[in-house]
């Protein structure tokens, strides 16, 4: 039996080692049409050119001579095998760009490889079809160099920002009506809007909405604190990735791209992008007028352009979308959002001005801040442990309605409020009050908006680091941002602003200098000017309120606080060095205007600056002064500033003027003591006030005490008016009062001519100029006055109240015993004055020496 059974063996193995050894045959004619159809579904669309069609995948014939395995049996290599998901339980989407024929790779039909069968036995095969699947690793080393946590649905990214139920309502359904519009005007949307505004809640959002509807193609959620997603190195490939991801017909053809050449992630992102996405559409069967095209995977999403690591790069970014997706116009349909900086802007207006552009800064989110609070406390307070806050009543309308004005329209202020009542361990109620009574520079034991000024810092790091190294200048973007801050808000009693030109001029700064060291902080500026009666004063206003906040909070702002005094030395010696350079000719027409048949060499730029620094530097002074808590006074820059002023020929020829003309002289309107004096009853205030600190050298206070003389004495209130009116003639107003007059004219107080000459040519100005509101003080304790200025004051404040009306504001003192001295008096007693409509003259009190 065994010999029988071992011959049968020996007779099966021979036949078997005949069949698997001969020779290839030629194959049948079922097999050479199957060959054909397969060779001709890897041709490439009629119209691709040479270099295209080299990254299709095609099977291709080894000519290299038959090898022999272990065992000693001659084979022939086999066909390559086919490129196949390694991620077979994921769904694919089914494509309207699926081509006619779909490649499929089939292996051995009637020879089998040998490779398949080593030491097999007992065994028949008839007629059959082998295929096999393998796992691609080259699309496994690519999946390795791309920003997985770029992506939406990242782990990474857990618990990211989105809209909350019911808000956003109206700009949601906006984009996704664009997004399912077969025609729309552009295959890209922007939106830009202030940090903060909820851009990243609004991406996150339609990305979920999208992909829940099978139709996102990709996203890429950029982040300049994670080194993986905060260049443009990975945008392109990580996005490819994804279409491959979500397209069954695309990611054979992206795989080969990526065997074919491994190193496409460290290409250019041209390359990337024809390579990956336009070539791969195109031998897909890429069909752009398919009816159903808006229903496959064809939205993109790209949030916070600004956090991609410099304006080259995003410049790059958008140049590349606009050439390769919108010229190109391929199927899909893009999102980006961004904060307003320079490259967008500029994009915006340039080679992107007609994508479909949302400015969130314009609409309204109050509203939608107002539900998302008073859900998100609610749901904090039912399960907190205090019954405060648990109380059904809690937080109250009031409360949130604090927070929304808080807020200013921007979600990341409400965020970040409930953010820090939600700590389990702590009170919610005891922090909503912490948060509402949050006062800039007290110390407090928690910041509640510890993250909001992470945010702040970040933007003003990048932008000073930006400023630094593309210029030359050694100016800093804070300094210049607290200035213009303070620049026109030193004191209540003047009104009186520079336009963006002259105070460049002022501040001896290039033309068009404040816009290139602001242009970086578009997410937190709103505006830089604002037009009044023509005229466009320069003025900061944010989109945050509570961005000043942190400005002028050291315990928020840390390394990026200026205090203010240093903010008003400079504003001081800005203000000296144009008053340092003055003549009596200079000081005429800056007090009293241009005589229209006199030369003068001043502009009106020029005269608008004198007349801003003669206003402002004795504010500027007590300012820096009071404000200054540093035991090395006499070393600072004010005092040098200030020492170096009062040895200048200007300081000489202002005394000398003033003692012999005064300062300002307006045409009168209703009382001439109200329009010629006021302003040297402000210079007497605060110069005064310097004087009671203390803190002067002695050489100064004599110097400053010679000038209050100057302006101590005795002033005859009637003054006859020139014969002929001036040119850009300082209109003073009284603050408060509606009766200002009509605006001057050539004609307005020329005595004996019924016309006023007109202004001959090159003259610098035509009237009417812009009007300088002013108040009057508060008035002073009797030692700040000299005996020679009690009498002149007192009838000061008498031909006041008798001039008073219905219609026009008295300036009157806080109280009968308004004494002033450096020990007692709290900084808002200084910066404030108390107005009251005209009445009686009880609460003064002469006798006691208070004017």
């Amino acid at each position: 039996m065994l010999s029988a059974s071992s011959a049968r063996d020996e007779k099966f193995k021979a036949r078997f080692l005949r069949r698997f050894s001969a020779k290839p045959s030629a194959p049948s004619p079922h097999n050479q049409q199957s060959a054909e159809s397969l060779d001709s579904r890897h041709q490439p669309p009629a119209g691709l050119g040479v270099q295209a069609a080299k990254s299709l995948p095609r099977l291709r014939e080894d000519k290299s001579s038959n090898r022999q395995d272990d065992s000693g049996i001659q084979t022939t290599k086999s066909l390559p095998l086919p490129l196949v998901s390694d991620r077979h339980d994921e769904k694919l989407s089914e494509s309207p760009l699926r081509p006619e024929s779909t490649i499929h790779h089939v292996v051995g039909t009637g020879a089998a490889n040998p490779a398949f069968f080593n030491n097999a036995s007992r065994f028949v095969i008839n007629n059959s079809t082998f295929s096999a699947e393998y796992h691609s690793i080259a699309f496994d080393m690519y999946k390795d160099r791309i920003a997985l946590s770029a992506m939406h649905d990242s782990s990474e990214r857990f618990d990211p920002p989105k809209c909350d139920e019911d808000t956003r309502v109206g700009l949601i359904e906006e984009l996704m009506n664009w997004i399912h519009d077969p025609a729309p005007a552009s295959q890209m949307a922007c939106l830009t809007g202030p940090a903060g505004s909820g851009k990243s809640a609004l991406e996150q959002t339609i990305a979920e909405i999208c992909a829940s509807d099978n139709i996102l193609g990709g996203s890429f959620f950029f982040s300049a604190s994670d080194h993986s997603r905060n260049t443009h190195h990975r945008l392109f490939t990580t996005l490819a990735y994804q279409i491959a991801q979500t397209n069954k017909d695309i990611r054979p053809l992206v795989e080969q791209v990526i065997k074919d050449d491994p190193a496409i992630v460290d290409r250019s992102l041209e390359v990337q992008v024809n390579k990956l996405i336009i070539d791969t559409l195109h031998f897909s069967g890429y069909r752009c007028n398919h009816p159903s095209t808006h229903k496959w995977p064809h939205v993109l999403i790209i949030d916070g352009l600004d956090e991609c690591m410099g304006e080259a790069q995003q410049s790059h970014i958008l140049r590349i979308i606009q050439k390769c997706f919108i010229q190109r116009k391929l199927p899909y349909r893009i999102i980006l959002a961004s904060r307003p900086e320079y490259a967008i802007r500029a994009a915006l207006d340039s080679f992107l001005n007609q994508v479909y552009h949302i400015k969130l800064h314009e609409y309204d989110a109050s509203s939608d801040i107002r539900l998302y609070l008073h859900r998100r406390l609610r749901a904090i307070g039912e399960v907190s442990s205090d019954p405060r806050a648990s109380d059904p009543s809690w937080p109250g309308v009031p409360n949130v309605n604090k927070l929304v004005v808080n807020a200013s329209g921007q979600f990341v202020y409400a965020a970040t409020a409930a953010k820090f009542m939600s700590h389990r361990r702590a009170s919610p109620f005891l922090r909503l009050q912490l948060i509402l009574s949050w006062e800039p520079g007290v110390e407090h034991q928690t910041n509640p908006f510890a993250a909001l000024d992470t945010l702040y810092h970040n933007i003003l790091t990048t932008a000073e680091k930006a400023y630094r190294e593309d210029s030359e200048d050694d100016r800093s973007v804070i300094d210049l941002l607290r200035e213009l801050m303070l620049y026109n808000q030193a004191s209540d009693l003047i009104e009186m602003s520079l336009s963006i030109r002259e105070f460049e001029h002022f501040s001896r700064l290039r033309e068009g200098q404040i816009n290139d060291m602001l242009s970086d902080l578009h997410s937190l500026i709103k505006t830089t000017s604002r037009e009044i009666d023509g005229f466009h004063e320069l003025r900061i206003d944010f989109h945050h309120k509570s961005f000043a906040d942190y400005l002028q909070d050291h315990t928020r702002s840390g390394a990026a606080h200026r205090p203010d005094h240093l903010m008003y030395a400079r504003l001081l010696c800005s203000s000296l060095s144009w008053l340092g350079l003055m003549n009596h000719e200079a000081l005429a027409v800056t007090c009293q205007g241009i005589d229209p048949k006199v030369s003068c060499d001043l502009t009106g730029e020029e005269i608008q600056i004198l007349r801003f620094s003669m206003c402002h530097w004795t504010i500027y002074l007590f300012r820096g002064l009071i404000m200054d808590d540093t035991t090395d006074k006499k070393n600072s820059m004010l005092m040098i500033s200030l020492s170096e002023f009062f040895a200048s020929d200007g300081w000489r020829a202002m005394k000398l003027y003033i003692k012999d003309e005064g300062l300002f002289r307006c045409s009168p309107r209703s009382d001439p003591i109200i329009q010629s004096d006021i302003l040297e009853e402000i210079w007497f205030w605060y110069l005064s006030q310097c004087i009671d600190l203390g803190v002067l050298l002695p050489e100064q206070q004599s110097e400053l005490s010679e000038m209050i003389e100057h302006l101590s004495r005795p002033r005859q209130i009637g003054r006859k008016l020139k014969s002929r009116v001036k040119l850009n003639q300082p209109l003073m107003v009284l603050a408060g009062s509606s009766d200002t007059g009509p605006p001057l004219t050539f004609n307005e107080g020329v005595e004996g001519s019924e016309e006023a000459p007109l202004p001959s040519p090159g003259l610098p100005f035509s009237p009417p100029t812009r009007s300088i509101k002013l108040s009057l003080p508060p008035l002073l304790s009797a030692k700040s006055i000299p005996s020679t200025r009690r009498s002149s004051c007192a009838s000061l404040i008498h031909a006041t109240e008798n001039l008073g009306s219905e219609d026009q504001e008295v300036i009157r003192p806080p109280n009968s015993n308004s004494a002033v001295s450096s020990s007692n008096m709290a900084s808002s007693q200084y910066f404030s004055c108390t107005s009251d409509k005209a009445g009686g003259s009880s609460d003064l009190d002469f006798d006691q020496g208070v004017a």
